[in-house]
Protein backbone atom coordinates (compact mmCIF):
# COMPACT_ATOMS: atom_id res chain seq x y z
CA UNK A 1 0.00 0.00 0.00
CA UNK A 2 2.51 2.11 1.01
CA UNK A 3 4.49 1.97 -2.46
CA UNK A 4 0.85 2.87 -4.40
CA UNK A 5 0.40 6.27 -1.85
CA UNK A 6 4.17 7.65 -2.92
CA UNK A 7 3.23 7.06 -6.40
CA UNK A 8 0.04 8.94 -6.26
CA UNK A 9 2.08 11.27 -4.24
CA UNK A 10 4.57 11.59 -7.48
CA UNK A 11 0.89 11.73 -10.32
CA UNK A 12 0.37 14.74 -8.38
CA UNK A 13 3.35 16.30 -8.18
CA UNK A 14 3.41 15.80 -12.13
CA UNK A 15 0.27 17.34 -12.99
CA UNK A 16 0.99 20.12 -10.87
CA UNK A 17 4.22 20.54 -12.93
CA UNK A 18 2.69 21.41 -15.88
CA UNK A 19 1.42 25.33 -13.90
CA UNK A 20 2.74 27.93 -15.78
CA UNK A 21 4.61 28.79 -12.96
CA UNK A 22 7.02 25.49 -13.11
CA UNK A 23 6.80 24.61 -16.62
CA UNK A 24 8.25 27.77 -17.77
CA UNK A 25 11.58 27.98 -20.18
CA UNK A 26 13.44 29.34 -18.34
CA UNK A 27 15.22 27.92 -15.10
CA UNK A 28 15.01 29.21 -11.79
CA UNK A 29 18.54 30.22 -11.36
CA UNK A 30 18.39 32.46 -15.05
CA UNK A 31 17.28 35.49 -13.10
CA UNK A 32 20.69 34.93 -10.63
CA UNK A 33 23.09 34.38 -13.54
CA UNK A 34 22.05 36.92 -15.25
CA UNK A 35 23.11 39.15 -12.89
CA UNK A 36 26.49 37.46 -12.48
CA UNK A 37 29.51 37.86 -14.38
CA UNK A 38 29.79 35.72 -17.73
CA UNK A 39 32.19 33.23 -15.66
CA UNK A 40 30.38 32.88 -12.79
CA UNK A 41 27.36 30.03 -13.50
CA UNK A 42 25.03 28.01 -10.89
CA UNK A 43 23.77 25.36 -11.61
CA UNK A 44 21.81 22.25 -10.20
CA UNK A 45 19.45 19.85 -10.42
CA UNK A 46 16.04 18.06 -7.96
CA UNK A 47 15.14 14.86 -8.58
CA UNK A 48 12.22 12.55 -6.14
CA UNK A 49 11.71 9.26 -7.47
CA UNK A 50 8.90 6.56 -6.33
CA UNK A 51 9.97 3.58 -6.28
CA UNK A 52 8.72 -0.48 -4.74
CA UNK A 53 9.51 -4.03 -5.01
CA UNK A 54 7.81 -7.39 -4.49
CA UNK A 55 9.70 -10.45 -3.68
CA UNK A 56 12.63 -8.83 -2.32
CA UNK A 57 15.46 -11.48 -2.00
CA UNK A 58 12.83 -13.88 -4.21
CA UNK A 59 10.90 -13.89 -1.06
CA UNK A 60 7.02 -13.93 -1.49
CA UNK A 61 5.36 -11.30 0.58
CA UNK A 62 9.01 -9.49 1.35
CA UNK A 63 7.80 -5.83 -0.14
CA UNK A 64 8.61 -2.64 0.42
CA UNK A 65 7.89 1.33 -0.95
CA UNK A 66 9.94 4.70 -0.38
CA UNK A 67 10.87 7.89 -1.81
CA UNK A 68 14.39 8.69 -2.80
CA UNK A 69 15.61 12.27 -3.01
CA UNK A 70 18.07 13.95 -4.29
CA UNK A 71 19.32 17.46 -4.82
CA UNK A 72 22.42 18.78 -6.29
CA UNK A 73 23.86 22.39 -6.60
CA UNK A 74 26.93 23.27 -8.59
CA UNK A 75 28.79 26.40 -8.90
CA UNK A 76 31.19 26.91 -12.27
CA UNK A 77 33.95 29.37 -13.13
CA UNK A 78 34.77 29.25 -15.96
CA UNK A 79 37.98 31.42 -18.15
CA UNK A 80 39.29 31.45 -21.29
CA UNK A 81 41.78 28.69 -20.18
CA UNK A 82 40.93 27.23 -16.60
CA UNK A 83 37.81 25.65 -15.20
CA UNK A 84 37.13 25.81 -11.09
CA UNK A 85 33.35 23.49 -10.51
CA UNK A 86 32.07 22.12 -7.49
CA UNK A 87 29.11 20.20 -6.98
CA UNK A 88 26.98 20.08 -3.82
CA UNK A 89 25.33 16.62 -3.34
CA UNK A 90 22.00 15.90 -0.96
CA UNK A 91 20.62 12.23 -0.71
CA UNK A 92 17.97 10.70 1.27
CA UNK A 93 15.62 7.74 1.58
CA UNK A 94 12.08 8.60 2.92
CA UNK A 95 9.61 6.41 4.16
CA UNK A 96 11.96 3.68 5.27
CA UNK A 97 11.04 0.58 6.83
CA UNK A 98 13.43 -2.01 5.27
CA UNK A 99 16.12 -0.43 3.20
CA UNK A 100 19.07 1.04 4.44
CA UNK A 101 19.88 4.69 4.81
CA UNK A 102 23.08 4.40 3.27
CA UNK A 103 24.65 3.85 0.29
CA UNK A 104 23.49 3.50 -2.54
CA UNK A 105 20.33 5.44 -0.99
CA UNK A 106 21.11 8.27 1.58
CA UNK A 107 24.49 9.96 1.75
CA UNK A 108 23.58 13.79 3.55
CA UNK A 109 25.05 17.27 2.34
CA UNK A 110 28.36 16.14 0.84
CA UNK A 111 31.18 17.00 -1.70
CA UNK A 112 30.39 15.13 -5.00
CA UNK A 113 32.87 16.94 -7.78
CA UNK A 114 35.26 19.53 -6.77
CA UNK A 115 38.00 19.99 -9.64
CA UNK A 116 40.21 22.30 -11.64
CA UNK A 117 40.11 22.05 -15.10
CA UNK A 118 43.21 23.65 -17.56
CA UNK A 119 42.29 24.19 -20.80
CA UNK A 120 38.63 22.68 -22.05
CA UNK A 121 38.48 18.68 -22.02
CA UNK A 122 36.50 18.96 -24.56
CA UNK A 123 37.01 21.02 -27.19
CA UNK A 124 40.97 21.48 -26.91
CA UNK A 125 44.08 19.89 -28.43
CA UNK A 126 44.97 19.10 -24.70
CA UNK A 127 43.44 19.55 -21.33
CA UNK A 128 43.51 18.45 -18.12
CA UNK A 129 41.24 17.67 -15.11
CA UNK A 130 42.41 17.09 -11.45
CA UNK A 131 40.25 16.88 -8.22
CA UNK A 132 36.64 15.26 -7.79
CA UNK A 133 35.47 13.83 -11.19
CA UNK A 134 32.82 12.02 -13.07
CA UNK A 135 34.55 9.58 -14.98
CA UNK A 136 32.44 7.86 -18.05
CA UNK A 137 33.29 6.36 -21.22
CA UNK A 138 31.42 4.82 -24.48
CA UNK A 139 28.02 3.32 -23.10
CA UNK A 140 29.37 3.26 -19.26
CA UNK A 141 28.69 -0.60 -19.59
CA UNK A 142 32.68 -0.97 -17.76
CA UNK A 143 33.13 2.61 -16.48
CA UNK A 144 30.32 5.25 -15.58
CA UNK A 145 28.29 7.50 -13.16
CA UNK A 146 25.87 4.90 -12.41
CA UNK A 147 23.47 8.02 -12.57
CA UNK A 148 20.26 6.11 -11.51
CA UNK A 149 21.83 5.22 -8.21
CA UNK A 150 20.30 7.98 -5.63
CA UNK A 151 24.28 8.31 -4.72
CA UNK A 152 25.91 8.46 -8.20
CA UNK A 153 29.45 7.53 -8.79
CA UNK A 154 32.34 10.00 -8.68
CA UNK A 155 36.05 9.39 -8.37
CA UNK A 156 39.48 11.53 -7.21
CA UNK A 157 41.13 11.41 -10.20
CA UNK A 158 43.51 13.50 -12.61
CA UNK A 159 42.56 12.72 -15.98
CA UNK A 160 44.13 14.31 -19.36
CA UNK A 161 42.83 14.15 -22.85
CA UNK A 162 44.67 14.94 -26.65
CA UNK A 163 42.29 15.65 -29.34
CA UNK A 164 42.95 15.66 -32.26
CA UNK A 165 41.18 15.75 -35.87
CA UNK A 166 40.06 12.20 -35.66
CA UNK A 167 41.53 11.09 -32.50
CA UNK A 168 41.28 11.43 -28.87
CA UNK A 169 43.04 9.94 -26.14
CA UNK A 170 41.60 10.10 -22.62
CA UNK A 171 44.56 9.04 -19.68
CA UNK A 172 43.45 8.67 -16.36
CA UNK A 173 44.50 7.24 -12.36
CA UNK A 174 41.57 7.50 -10.35
CA UNK A 175 40.39 6.17 -6.98
CA UNK A 176 36.81 5.88 -6.94
CA UNK A 177 34.74 7.70 -3.60
CA UNK A 178 33.53 5.67 -0.96
CA UNK A 179 30.01 7.92 -0.05
CA UNK A 180 29.44 7.29 3.98
CA UNK A 181 26.49 8.66 5.34
CA UNK A 182 27.07 11.16 7.95
CA UNK A 183 31.06 11.90 7.19
CA UNK A 184 32.58 13.84 4.61
CA UNK A 185 33.12 11.17 1.54
CA UNK A 186 36.46 9.69 0.79
CA UNK A 187 37.99 7.91 -2.08
CA UNK A 188 38.96 4.26 -1.15
CA UNK A 189 42.52 3.93 0.25
CA UNK A 190 44.91 1.89 -1.93
CA UNK A 191 41.83 0.95 -4.38
CA UNK A 192 43.13 2.58 -7.75
CA UNK A 193 42.07 2.28 -11.60
CA UNK A 194 44.65 3.86 -14.21
CA UNK A 195 43.52 4.11 -17.80
CA UNK A 196 44.02 4.87 -21.35
CA UNK A 197 41.27 5.35 -23.28
CA UNK A 198 40.98 6.11 -27.59
CA UNK A 199 38.20 7.51 -29.56
CA UNK A 200 38.74 7.08 -33.47
CA UNK A 201 36.28 8.52 -36.12
CA UNK A 202 35.59 8.52 -39.30
CA UNK A 203 36.92 5.27 -40.08
CA UNK A 204 33.34 3.52 -40.19
CA UNK A 205 30.36 5.79 -41.67
CA UNK A 206 28.60 7.02 -38.19
CA UNK A 207 30.56 4.93 -36.15
CA UNK A 208 32.90 5.39 -33.44
CA UNK A 209 36.23 2.84 -32.90
CA UNK A 210 37.16 3.20 -28.93
CA UNK A 211 40.19 0.67 -28.09
CA UNK A 212 40.88 1.06 -24.48
CA UNK A 213 43.28 -0.64 -21.81
CA UNK A 214 42.31 -0.30 -17.96
CA UNK A 215 44.90 -1.11 -14.49
CA UNK A 216 42.39 -2.47 -12.03
CA UNK A 217 44.65 -2.59 -8.34
CA UNK A 218 43.07 -2.57 -4.68
CA UNK A 219 42.78 -4.83 -1.61
CA UNK A 220 39.32 -6.29 0.40
CA UNK A 221 39.07 -9.77 -2.30
CA UNK A 222 39.29 -13.19 -1.65
CA UNK A 223 41.30 -15.82 -3.08
CA UNK A 224 39.28 -19.15 -4.11
CA UNK A 225 40.56 -20.60 -0.34
CA UNK A 226 39.45 -17.89 1.05
CA UNK A 227 42.36 -15.79 1.75
CA UNK A 228 42.69 -11.92 2.07
CA UNK A 229 44.05 -10.93 -1.56
CA UNK A 230 44.94 -7.97 -3.53
CA UNK A 231 43.69 -7.49 -7.28
CA UNK A 232 46.05 -6.35 -9.71
CA UNK A 233 44.28 -6.99 -13.14
CA UNK A 234 44.46 -5.44 -16.46
CA UNK A 235 41.68 -5.18 -19.50
CA UNK A 236 42.11 -4.63 -23.01
CA UNK A 237 39.09 -3.87 -24.60
CA UNK A 238 37.80 -2.23 -28.14
CA UNK A 239 34.34 -1.35 -28.78
CA UNK A 240 32.49 -0.18 -32.11
CA UNK A 241 29.26 1.77 -31.83
CA UNK A 242 26.90 3.35 -34.35
CA UNK A 243 24.08 6.01 -32.99
CA UNK A 244 20.50 5.45 -34.21
CA UNK A 245 20.57 7.44 -37.48
CA UNK A 246 17.93 7.32 -39.69
CA UNK A 247 18.25 3.31 -40.03
CA UNK A 248 20.32 0.86 -38.69
CA UNK A 249 22.54 1.32 -35.60
CA UNK A 250 25.18 -1.35 -34.42
CA UNK A 251 27.50 -2.18 -30.89
CA UNK A 252 30.08 -4.71 -31.12
CA UNK A 253 32.50 -4.90 -27.70
CA UNK A 254 35.07 -7.14 -26.73
CA UNK A 255 36.66 -7.68 -23.55
CA UNK A 256 39.65 -9.36 -22.42
CA UNK A 257 41.09 -9.28 -18.49
CA UNK A 258 43.92 -10.71 -17.16
CA UNK A 259 46.43 -10.56 -14.03
CA UNK A 260 45.94 -11.78 -10.62
CA UNK A 261 44.63 -12.37 -6.69
CA UNK A 262 47.54 -12.35 -4.52
CA UNK A 263 47.61 -13.17 -0.68
CA UNK A 264 50.65 -13.31 1.61
CA UNK A 265 51.06 -17.04 0.68
CA UNK A 266 49.08 -17.56 -2.24
CA UNK A 267 48.33 -16.00 -5.77
CA UNK A 268 45.27 -17.16 -7.99
CA UNK A 269 45.62 -15.82 -11.98
CA UNK A 270 43.17 -13.90 -13.68
CA UNK A 271 41.70 -14.98 -16.97
CA UNK A 272 38.34 -13.81 -17.97
CA UNK A 273 36.59 -12.07 -21.09
CA UNK A 274 33.09 -10.39 -21.79
CA UNK A 275 31.29 -9.09 -25.30
CA UNK A 276 28.27 -7.52 -26.09
CA UNK A 277 26.76 -7.37 -29.54
CA UNK A 278 23.32 -4.99 -30.02
CA UNK A 279 21.90 -4.38 -33.68
CA UNK A 280 18.85 -2.12 -34.05
CA UNK A 281 16.60 -0.60 -36.84
CA UNK A 282 14.60 2.94 -36.79
CA UNK A 283 11.35 2.59 -38.95
CA UNK A 284 11.60 6.54 -39.40
CA UNK A 285 8.93 6.64 -41.73
CA UNK A 286 6.24 4.50 -40.12
CA UNK A 287 3.86 6.11 -37.60
CA UNK A 288 5.43 6.38 -34.19
CA UNK A 289 9.06 6.24 -35.78
CA UNK A 290 9.57 2.70 -33.89
CA UNK A 291 13.24 1.22 -33.31
CA UNK A 292 13.72 -2.61 -33.38
CA UNK A 293 16.39 -4.28 -31.41
CA UNK A 294 18.22 -6.65 -30.17
CA UNK A 295 21.13 -7.21 -27.74
CA UNK A 296 23.66 -9.97 -26.32
CA UNK A 297 25.69 -9.61 -23.26
CA UNK A 298 28.01 -12.13 -21.81
CA UNK A 299 30.94 -12.64 -19.34
CA UNK A 300 32.57 -15.55 -18.19
CA UNK A 301 31.98 -16.87 -15.26
CA UNK A 302 34.48 -19.26 -12.50
CA UNK A 303 34.81 -22.94 -14.64
CA UNK A 304 36.02 -24.05 -10.84
CA UNK A 305 36.06 -22.63 -7.63
CA UNK A 306 38.85 -24.41 -6.22
CA UNK A 307 41.49 -24.55 -8.95
CA UNK A 308 43.19 -21.40 -8.38
CA UNK A 309 42.20 -19.50 -11.40
CA UNK A 310 39.98 -16.96 -11.12
CA UNK A 311 37.40 -16.75 -14.22
CA UNK A 312 34.64 -14.73 -13.41
CA UNK A 313 34.50 -10.91 -14.79
CA UNK A 314 34.89 -8.11 -13.34
CA UNK A 315 32.55 -5.21 -14.31
CA UNK A 316 34.70 -2.63 -12.83
CA UNK A 317 32.33 0.73 -12.47
CA UNK A 318 29.36 0.22 -14.41
CA UNK A 319 26.13 2.29 -15.10
CA UNK A 320 24.35 -0.69 -15.00
CA UNK A 321 20.95 0.56 -15.01
CA UNK A 322 18.46 -1.49 -17.23
CA UNK A 323 21.20 -3.06 -18.73
CA UNK A 324 20.19 -6.53 -17.79
CA UNK A 325 16.31 -5.49 -17.14
CA UNK A 326 14.99 -2.88 -15.12
CA UNK A 327 14.86 -4.73 -12.12
CA UNK A 328 18.26 -4.34 -11.89
CA UNK A 329 19.44 -7.28 -10.17
CA UNK A 330 22.07 -8.63 -11.85
CA UNK A 331 25.52 -7.67 -12.77
CA UNK A 332 27.92 -7.82 -15.81
CA UNK A 333 29.22 -11.36 -14.24
CA UNK A 334 28.98 -14.85 -15.45
CA UNK A 335 26.12 -13.67 -17.09
CA UNK A 336 24.24 -14.73 -20.61
CA UNK A 337 21.76 -11.94 -21.74
CA UNK A 338 19.78 -11.69 -24.83
CA UNK A 339 17.21 -8.56 -24.71
CA UNK A 340 15.11 -7.87 -27.49
CA UNK A 341 12.86 -4.46 -27.53
CA UNK A 342 10.87 -1.67 -29.40
CA UNK A 343 11.03 1.75 -28.66
CA UNK A 344 8.61 4.28 -29.82
CA UNK A 345 7.20 7.79 -29.44
CA UNK A 346 2.87 7.67 -29.63
CA UNK A 347 3.35 11.47 -29.18
CA UNK A 348 5.78 14.16 -30.31
CA UNK A 349 7.89 13.98 -26.60
CA UNK A 350 6.48 10.66 -25.30
CA UNK A 351 8.95 7.72 -25.77
CA UNK A 352 7.96 4.10 -24.22
CA UNK A 353 9.95 1.07 -24.84
CA UNK A 354 9.61 -2.29 -23.81
CA UNK A 355 11.37 -5.28 -23.73
CA UNK A 356 12.14 -8.79 -22.93
CA UNK A 357 15.13 -10.25 -21.41
CA UNK A 358 16.27 -14.62 -21.35
CA UNK A 359 18.96 -14.81 -18.49
CA UNK A 360 21.22 -17.47 -17.88
CA UNK A 361 24.15 -17.90 -15.87
CA UNK A 362 27.47 -17.94 -17.85
CA UNK A 363 28.93 -20.99 -15.59
CA UNK A 364 26.35 -22.89 -13.16
CA UNK A 365 29.24 -23.54 -10.72
CA UNK A 366 29.94 -19.99 -10.30
CA UNK A 367 27.46 -17.40 -8.56
CA UNK A 368 24.54 -15.23 -9.17
CA UNK A 369 26.43 -11.72 -8.97
CA UNK A 370 24.68 -8.18 -8.22
CA UNK A 371 24.78 -5.01 -9.95
CA UNK A 372 27.42 -4.21 -7.29
CA UNK A 373 29.49 -6.67 -8.33
CA UNK A 374 28.78 -9.01 -5.07
CA UNK A 375 28.00 -12.82 -5.28
CA UNK A 376 24.06 -13.72 -4.35
CA UNK A 377 23.89 -16.86 -4.30
CA UNK A 378 25.90 -19.89 -5.42
CA UNK A 379 25.67 -23.86 -5.89
CA UNK A 380 29.18 -24.73 -6.36
CA UNK A 381 28.28 -28.02 -7.95
CA UNK A 382 26.87 -27.27 -10.56
CA UNK A 383 23.41 -28.74 -10.21
CA UNK A 384 20.92 -26.60 -10.20
CA UNK A 385 21.24 -25.44 -13.77
CA UNK A 386 21.88 -21.96 -15.71
CA UNK A 387 18.52 -20.26 -16.22
CA UNK A 388 18.12 -16.84 -13.93
CA UNK A 389 14.50 -16.58 -15.62
CA UNK A 390 12.77 -14.19 -18.01
CA UNK A 391 12.38 -11.04 -18.02
CA UNK A 392 9.47 -8.14 -19.40
CA UNK A 393 10.44 -4.25 -18.90
CA UNK A 394 7.87 -1.26 -20.22
CA UNK A 395 9.21 2.24 -19.49
CA UNK A 396 7.88 5.19 -20.05
CA UNK A 397 9.67 9.16 -20.57
CA UNK A 398 8.08 12.31 -20.99
CA UNK A 399 9.81 16.43 -20.63
CA UNK A 400 7.07 18.30 -19.67
CA UNK A 401 9.61 21.24 -20.78
CA UNK A 402 13.45 21.86 -20.97
CA UNK A 403 14.17 21.57 -17.34
CA UNK A 404 11.00 18.83 -16.25
CA UNK A 405 11.19 15.38 -16.95
CA UNK A 406 9.09 12.56 -15.49
CA UNK A 407 9.20 9.03 -16.40
CA UNK A 408 7.51 5.37 -15.27
CA UNK A 409 8.81 2.13 -15.29
CA UNK A 410 7.70 -1.22 -14.66
CA UNK A 411 9.75 -5.02 -14.57
CA UNK A 412 8.79 -8.38 -13.73
CA UNK A 413 11.01 -11.28 -13.61
CA UNK A 414 10.19 -14.70 -13.69
CA UNK A 415 12.06 -16.52 -11.62
CA UNK A 416 13.46 -19.35 -13.58
CA UNK A 417 15.14 -22.93 -12.34
CA UNK A 418 18.69 -21.56 -10.96
CA UNK A 419 16.18 -19.06 -8.74
CA UNK A 420 13.83 -21.61 -7.94
CA UNK A 421 16.38 -24.00 -6.54
CA UNK A 422 18.93 -21.59 -4.56
CA UNK A 423 16.68 -19.19 -3.22
CA UNK A 424 13.29 -19.44 -1.96
CA UNK A 425 12.25 -18.66 -5.82
CA UNK A 426 9.66 -15.80 -5.51
CA UNK A 427 9.61 -13.86 -8.67
CA UNK A 428 10.43 -10.64 -8.39
CA UNK A 429 8.46 -7.03 -9.70
CA UNK A 430 10.14 -3.28 -9.37
CA UNK A 431 7.55 -0.10 -10.54
CA UNK A 432 8.86 3.47 -10.14
CA UNK A 433 8.20 6.77 -10.77
CA UNK A 434 10.48 9.72 -11.00
CA UNK A 435 9.95 13.67 -11.51
CA UNK A 436 13.55 15.43 -12.53
CA UNK A 437 13.88 19.27 -12.57
CA UNK A 438 17.49 21.03 -13.99
CA UNK A 439 17.71 24.23 -13.08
Amino acid sequence: MKRYLYLAVLVHGCICAQSPAVSSQESILAPINQELPSWLRFSGEYRIRAEGYEGGAYTAGNNEGYLLSRFQLSVDVRHSWFRIFAQMQDARVLGNDAIPSSFPFQDTFDLRQTFLELGNLEKDHFAVRAGRQELFFGDQRILGTANWLNTPRSFDAVRAAVNFANVRVDAFSASVVNPINGIFDHSKAGSNLHGLYGTITNVLPGATVEPYFLWHLGPGLRTENGLAARRNTKTLAIRVARKPQDKLDYEVHLLRQFGSYQSASITNSVSTYAMNFALGYTYSKLRFHPRVYADYAYASGDKDPLDGKINTFDQIYPSGHALYGIVDLFGWQNLRDFKTGVEFKPIKKLTVSTAFHNLHLANARDALYNGMGNAVVRNAAGAYGTHIGNEWEGTGAYPFTKYLTSGVGYGRLFSGEFIKKATKGSSYNISYLFLTYAF
